[in-house]
């Protein structure tokens, strides 16, 4: 095992994320109505071309904070599955109080 290799692969990893983080929050902006659909997915394709296992989404913007959380908007995350779920795993965890939520989600989104 390379130890220096596996650190340096880690270290790339962790800043090809934050580059990837910062181009899109360069780039995101907030659309009348909700968020752009497309950018969330290009954004998931991006993580997943860059190595990511497994996508786990919130479906809320950054906006949604304290009082002004919202609900998630599953379609959002339903885009994402529909076009990465044969690639990894996608998770859903926004909306998520009881069990019937949990119905609810995989209903919604498939995940």
């Amino acid at each position: 095992m390379n130890v220096t290799g596996d650190v340096y692969d880690n270290r790339t990893a962790k800043e090809n994320m934050k580059t990837l983080e910062e181009q899109v929050k360069e780039t995101e902006e907030e659309k009348e109505g909700g968020e752009d659909v497309a950018l969330t997915v290009a954004y998931a394709r991006m993580l997943c071309d860059a190595g990511a296992q497994l996508l786990t989404i919130h479906g809320r913007t950054r906006v949604m904070k304290g009082q002004h959380t919202g609900q998630a908007n599953l379609s959002v995350i339903a885009a994402v599955h529909k076009a990465l779920h044969h690639r990894v795993p996608i998770f859903t965890n926004g909306n998520v109080l009881c069990f019937g939520d949990v119905l609810q989600n995989l209903s919604v989104t498939g995940c």
